[in-house]
């Protein structure tokens, strides 16, 4: 199969699964439950740019270079490590249970952000398409599962939990790569201008859709922010 294939299907499967889950939730969800989720969900989208472009761009812009790397792994799981912990502050101060469940999931983008990084940069997109079909297909079984149990708006936690779990576990098995040095300073300043200029770029183009959901919820409530 051609780069091009396996570039068109990964395309496909993260965008054609994501909207098959909600399609199906819609039939056994309420517009408030789904509201509830997409409003909870709805910050962690908005810093997903950090591990995604920032983290994973960065490795490619870097090179195979194994001490910068383990200095963007560093970085990434200690951003993940903190943007964890804030949403879980922010979820216990205002009695969200949903968005504490979520909280893990910059953790785990964090844990895996360097080697789904290495796989792009050594091109290998037949590994990246299986792996995201593989996670998105088990995490999508684990939440129909829910949703025929009546768990409700938990059915997509559990997707996006278990998704970024197997991510992260099939992106280190995948690229075969572990940090083997403490993080240098040197290295970390190096690195962090660059992370943080591709991360704003990210977050500039990605923003308006999780903001819109978040002042959707607030102003009208959560049937419409899942309408």
């Amino acid at each position: 199969m051609s780069p091009r294939f396996w570039s068109f299907v990964l395309q496909w499967s993260r965008v054609g699964i994501n909207a098959g889950i909600f399609i199906l939730a819609a039939r056994f969800l309420s517009l408030a439950e789904i509201g509830a989720f997409a409003t909870a969900f709805a910050p962690i989208r908005l810093t997903q740019g950090l591990h995604k472009a920032g983290i994973g761009e960065s490795v490619i812009i870097l090179g195979a270079h194994q001490r910068r790397q383990d200095a963007l792994f560093a970085l990434s799981l200690g951003s993940g490590i903190a943007l964890s912990l804030c949403f879980a502050a922010i979820g216990i101060a205002l009695s969200a249970p949903l968005l504490i469940a979520l909280s893990a999931v910059p953790l785990l983008n964090g844990i895996g952000a360097v080697s789904e990084g290495i796989l792009r940069q050594r091109l290998q997109l037949r590994a990246l398409t299986l792996r995201t079909m593989a996670s998105q297909a088990i995490a999508a079984l684990l939440a129909f599962g829910m949703l025929w149990k009546g768990s409700g708006p938990w059915a997509l936690v559990t997707f996006a939990l278990s998704h970024a779990a197997i991510n992260a576990v099939l992106s280190y098995r995948l690229a075969m790569w572990r940090p083997q040095s403490l993080p240098n300073w040197q290295y970390q300043r190096l690195i962090s201008g660059l992370v943080t200029e591709i991360s704003t770029r990210d977050l500039i183009n990605a923003a308006l859709f999780p903001l819109m959901q978040l002042a959707t919820a607030f102003a009208f409530g959560l049937p419409a922010a899942g309408a």
